[in-house]
């Protein structure tokens, strides 16, 4: 859930024009990224890509199915979160009157305030509350409610080096995390890619992920089967330059796929959090939270991230309708103006 945006200042920024340099053009696009938005501390926005997404409407009566994660047959069956219940209420805004601080969902270019959850009659409990512990390490990790990031607490400044290839003014750093449970990390991330591919009333479109892939990502949560050879899971924490106070502190966003294949790569955020699986040629052994002897976590500026450029686009440009476009009137109000 990404938060809402809105100019910074009174002065308008020069648009490109037609016949602009490939490279000016890609640097007044960044400049126009970062001084034309700054956050609304109202509401916050929700990227969601799935098709229908008041699909998941949980289902009444009792559930009594297969486990898709361990295979138990006839058990009952719980309404789990595809995404944790924590990165919900993470996401959640500053109470305005008459409005409640319920995350603004973005889908299909359109802006509507909604409370409601993905989730699904995947797992049995014992599934369940297996993940529910990787969630709960991963939560002290992230972005917290008081806008601080939480592993930052766990590791050493004086360690960050500048992974080779990153220009100056791209603000990556990597910190390694070896004394961290990087595997209940790799395991949740894994979870919550494999959740989002088997999902079906809250099918997730903007996935691809193979079955053989998918399957892989099972054996691994279950802990059964190590991920296969060049097939990676790294954690990025978002920042804003070199600091770490970002308008991505609370972003939410569905898993969803740069580039399928042999060669892909794969995304989602929770809370600031933002987790990728690379396969084939695009996979980052040397950082992967499962398989280096030396992971790292990433640190990097959200302007220099391509997948977090189109969310912020994605959030500013969309319509608002209904509730979502009265909290949107509310916070392009300023604060001195608003009732109290």
């Amino acid at each position: 859930m990404l938060n809402l945006l809105e100019p910074s200042d009174g002065k308008t920024i020069r648009r490109l024009k037609v016949g602009d340099p490939p490279l000016l053009a890609k640097n007044v696009q960044r400049r126009e990224a970062a001084a034309e938005y700054k956050v609304r501390q109202t509401t916050t926005v929700m990227i969601d890509s799935r098709d229908n997404p008041d699909s998941d409407a949980p289902g009444k009566g009792k559930h009594i199915g297969d486990c898709k994660l361990c295979g138990a047959a006839n058990v009952p069956l719980l309404d789990g979160h595809i995404i944790p219940k924590w990165a919900y209420r993470r996401a959640r805004g500053v109470a305005l009157p008459d409005l409640a601080p319920d995350p603004v969902l973005i889908s299909g270019g359109v802006a509507r305030q909604t409370s409601s959850q993905i989730t699904e009659y995947l797992m049995c409990q014992s599934c369940e509350q297996r993940l529910g512990r990787d969630e709960d390490y991963v939560k002290r990790l992230a972005y917290q409610d008081n806008g601080t990031l939480g592993v930052m607490g766990l590791v050493d400044p004086a360690t960050a080096v500048r992974p080779r290839g990153n220009p100056i003014g791209t603000y990556a750093r990597a910190f390694p995390i070896r004394h961290l449970d990087c595997l209940t990390v790799a395991r949740f991330a894994a979870s919550v890619f494999w959740r989002a591919h088997v999902a079906e009333r809250a099918r997730i479109d903007s996935l691809f992920l193979w079955n053989p892939q998918a399957e892989a990502l099972r054996l691994f949560v279950l802990g059964e089967k190590p991920l296969p050879e060049r097939f990676c899971l790294t954690m990025w924490a978002i920042s804003e330059g070199e600091e770490l106070d970002t308008v991505h502190s609370r972003t939410l966003a569905t898993p969803s796929t740069a580039k399928k294949g042999t060669n892909s790569q794969h995304q989602f955020i929770v809370a600031g959090l933002m987790f990728t699986l690379t396969t084939g040629s695009r996979s980052a052994s040397s950082l992967c939270l499962a398989c280096s002897p030396t992971p790292h976590l990433l640190i990097q500026d959200w302007q220099h991230i391509a997948f977090l450029r189109k969310l912020t686009h994605a959030a500013v440009s969309a319509e608002p309708k209904g509730r979502g476009a009265k909290a949107a009137r509310l916070a392009s109000i300023p604060a001195s103006t608003r009732r109290q």
